[in-house]
């Protein structure tokens, strides 16, 4: 788990769901799959169902990756979409 050591993250819940939120320029030296991985493993991480990958847009906006616990990149996440939003 050294991937994540020393990364800053807030922990939020959305409906039944567990996501951690990373910055992605936080993130920027790790491989996302890996992280999420190690993050998101109940016994020997933080414990989620997934990682949500946030960043900011060029145009002011924001933006935001979703990182399913075993490592496969989530096309869309609405629970995930709402704490990425509160955040």
């Amino acid at each position: 788990m050294s991937v994540c050591r020393e990364l800053a993250f807030e922990k939020w819940h959305g409906l039944e769901n567990d996501y951690v939120i990373v910055l992605e320029t936080d993130a920027e030296r790790a491989d996302p799959a890996v992280l999420a991985r190690a993050m998101c493993d109940r016994h020997r991480g933080v414990g989620a169902d997934g990682l949500l990958l946030v960043g900011e847009a060029g145009d002011g906006g924001v933006t935001f990756r979703i990182v399913n616990a075993d490592g496969s990149t989530a096309e869309l996440c609405g629970n995930g979409l709402r704490c990425a939003a509160a955040a």
